[in-house]
């Protein structure tokens, strides 16, 4: 029995040496937006006690960007921002996301290869915006009395 508590340090120190050891899974959300010389570019965390920012990086003429952070457990959504233009996308591993865009119109133009998930939040970003204009053509038109 005393053999045994006496390796007991020896066993917690290398099972805490191990465990320190196993790299942290991370996403990479990697790419280039034209028209953003200079800007500073954000990565946020849409979660549902609001946003949070998580880095940020200043933008060269290029327009090149690489962001790595801790993988989410779930699916989660995240966002990139320059200025007032903002692109939701959504992170449900540990991956890498290629990302393209025009920093003057990031919601329209971002667009991310290789993931299906983003393709689909895109296409209904697409239609929640005809919609919402198609709304306000409507609303324009009854102040002026010309529908009812």
């Amino acid at each position: 029995m005393k053999k045994y508590v006496s390796l007991l340090p020896a066993v917690l120190l290398t099972a805490a040496v191990l465990l320190s050891c196993q790299s942290e899974k991370t996403f990479e959300v990697k790419g280039e937006l034209s028209a953003a010389g200079d800007q500073t570019l954000y990565l946020e965390h849409r979660g549902l006690g609001g946003v949070e920012l998580l880095d940020s990086v200043k933008l060269k003429e290029n327009g090149k960007f690489a962001f790595k952070e801790k993988a989410p457990v779930n699916p989660e959504f995240y966002q990139l921002r320059v200025g007032s233009q903002v692109a939701v996308f959504a992170i449900d591993s540990i991956e890498t996301l290629q990302v393209r865009g025009d920093a003057k119109d990031l919601a329209s133009t971002l667009s991310i290869e290789n993931s299906p998930v983003n393709e689909q939040i895109r296409q209904i970003d697409s239609q929640t915006r005809q919609v919402n204009i198609r709304i306000s053509e409507a609303e324009k038109k009854h102040t002026a009395k010309a529908i009812d």
